[in-house]
């Protein structure tokens, strides 16, 4: 298991070996439900609940895509990197900005997910270097 979110009263928790995010009750933890899948995606690293929209953000391996969202099993969203070149970390905060840690760049970045166009000069910004 990688990646943890929370939501309302869920919490969720995505599977790297059934490529799946399972959303349980708390705070007893019961009720495990298959919330969505990740169609062809592996190497999940973090996770981040958009109540929102419903979406669950992912943080992968891939070296083009590295931010996805999902919801029902549909790839909904791909950030790509040009946005964000690495993403290792994912949380949403109460604006609906998704915030990304690139451990490979040692950057934090604040993004906007529904700007108009996703390009470096809109997306957000860096936040933080260490």
């Amino acid at each position: 298991m990688t990646g943890l979110s929370v939501y309302g009263s869920y919490i969720y928790v995505s599977s790297v070996s059934q490529k799946c995010c399972y959303r349980y009750t708390a705070p007893s933890i019961t009720g495990r439900y298959a919330y969505t899948t990740y169609g062809g995606l592996a190497g999940t690293r973090d996770i981040a609940m958009d109540g929102s929209t419903g979406w669950v953000w992912v943080a992968c391996n891939s070296t083009s895509y590295p931010i996805r969202a999902y919801k029902s099993g549909i790839c909904q969203f791909i950030l790509d990197t040009t946005v964000v070149p690495y993403a290792y970390g994912l949380t949403i905060d109460p604006d609906g900005y998704l915030w990304v840690s690139d451990e490979q760049n040692d950057v934090i970045y604040q993004v906007d997910p529904y700007a108009t166009s996703l390009t470096p000069a809109t997306w957000g910004r860096i936040k933080a270097s260490f």
